[in-house]
């Protein structure tokens, strides 16, 4: 107690130095890019034959990945590969973007940026086996992170609401919290040894 005493200052100046760097570091604008695969599916499809009245079958592979700059910061340069070439290939919305292939065989499609909170949709199409994966995602600033999506249901308009309210009244219970767990902290760094330590008995003459 004689250390939080001395020490008192100097700790809740020091944690508020810290709680400053963290809030810098997180709510500075950078780039987030993250990607998924959402769904896809291999379609067997029958080939009608009019000569032998044979049917023959192929195999359509399909696969939709949404990429996504969830950041407060424009992607530059960004680079989705491909573990091979897809026999189609389509991205929405319709914008602007340039496809290669990589010494490896990797197919690489480049967009020149991504705007904050930007989504775009990359639809591939191919025959006689599965879409291709993506391998890897990256932009001049950062690499992309890979996340797991899935179909949900869609809440109403009151649902999205309540749940933005419930999480805008956690984060104010929280900040609340901490400026009074650092008051309290503050408090008793400035109390005098003696008081911490309680009353000086009597001495008897």
């Amino acid at each position: 107690m004689e250390l939080l005493g001395q020490y008192g200052a100097q700790l809740v100046a020091f944690g508020l130095a810290v709680l400053l760097a963290l809030a810098k570091y997180f709510f500075q604008p950078k780039v987030k890019l993250v990607w998924g695969r959402s769904h896809g599916f291999l379609h067997n499809v029958t080939l009608e034959k009019v000569v032998d009245d044979q049917n023959d079958y192929i195999l359509i592979g399909t696969s939709y990945h949404l990429l996504s700059n969830a950041g407060r910061k424009a992607a530059t340069d960004v680079e989705v590969t491909f573990n091979y070439i897809p026999k189609n290939f389509e991205v929405w919305p319709q914008r602007q973007y340039e496809t290669s292939v990589n010494p490896n065989g990797r197919f690489i499609v480049c967009f020149g940026g991504i705007a904050p909170k930007e989504q775009v949709s990359l639809n591939v199409l191919t025959f006689t086996n599965e879409a291709p994966a993506i391998l890897s995602v990256r932009s001049k600033e950062t690499t992309g992170k890979a996340i797991p999506l899935t179909v949900i249901r869609l809440l109403p308009a009151w649902g999205q609401m309540l749940v933005l309210f419930l999480l805008v009244l956690g984060l104010a219970a929280g900040i609340y919290l901490l400026i009074e767990l650092i008051g309290l902290f503050a408090v008793l760094s400035s109390a005098q040894p003696a008081i911490l330590l309680g009353p000086t008995p009597a001495v008897s003459p």
